[in-house]
Formats: C-alpha cells, structure tokens, sequence
C-alpha cells in the first residue's frame, strides 16, 4: 500500500498513518483496515482481491464479523456466485440481528434477496424451470 493510500485510509479511519504503518497495530484497527480496505476493492470491481482480503485476515472479532461475513457475500455476488453468497449474507443478517443493527440487518436482507433472484435467473436460464409453477 502506498503512503498516499494509506494516509486516505487513516484520515477516514480517524487515527495517526503511523498507527497504521506499524507492523503490530492494534488488533481493532488492523480489522478494521481490512473491511475498509475490502469495501474499497469492491466498490472499485476488485472482488477477487475483496475475497482475498478477507480471508487472509485473522479471526474476526466479534464486533466486526458481520460486516465481514456481508462483504463477502457481496464479493461472492460480484464475481457471479450466487449461491456461496447465500451462506455468508445469511450469517451476516443474524449477526446483524443479534446485535439489533436494524439498518444493517435490512440491507443484508436486501443483498440476500439479491442472491437468491439471481440465483432463480440462472436456473431459469438453465431451462431447469420449463412448466410454470401452478397456484
């Protein structure tokens, strides 16, 4: 990461370049890092390097696996994965729950919606609907 990137980064994060330029940084930040770094690859068509992201960092802490477990279910869409989308969006929208971030929790329902329709496209692409269901 550049020295530019990086000081973008801290000024949005709210704290020192140095803070994050050390090689043991606060394990708070470091994730955090990692989620604002994941959602900037995402936002700019990276999802490989989203995913990759995210699963190279360590265990989560409790605080932040949600956004974690949305982003990469958002990943898994962008690249076309609908349905390893579906597990991550869904834990993601129970943690979101248990923590009672409403606003969250609806926009997580919202991206697994979206993997879902996109999942029933494909299949009806497929041809694996041929009749239409009867009520």
């Amino acid at each position: 990461m550049s020295l530019r990137a990086a000081s973008i980064i801290a000024a949005r994060l709210g704290v020192d370049v140095r803070q994050l330029m050390a090689p043991r940084g606060d394990s708070d930040l470091q994730q955090e890092l990692a989620l604002v770094l994941a959602e900037s690859q995402l936002a700019r068509g990276e999802p490989d390097a989203a995913l990759a992201g995210l699963r190279s960092a360590r265990a989560m802490l409790p605080a932040y696996r949600s956004r974690a477990r949305r982003l990469e279910g958002l990943a898994q869409l962008a690249l076309g994965r609908p349905r390893d989308a579906i597990e991550p969006l869904t834990d993601a929208l129970q943690l979101f729950r248990a923590d009672d971030l409403v606003e969250s929790a609806a926009r997580a329902t919202y991206d697994l919606a979206y993997a879902y329709a996109s999942l029933a496209n494909r299949a009806r692409r497929s041809g694996c609907f041929t009749t239409r269901p009867t009520l």
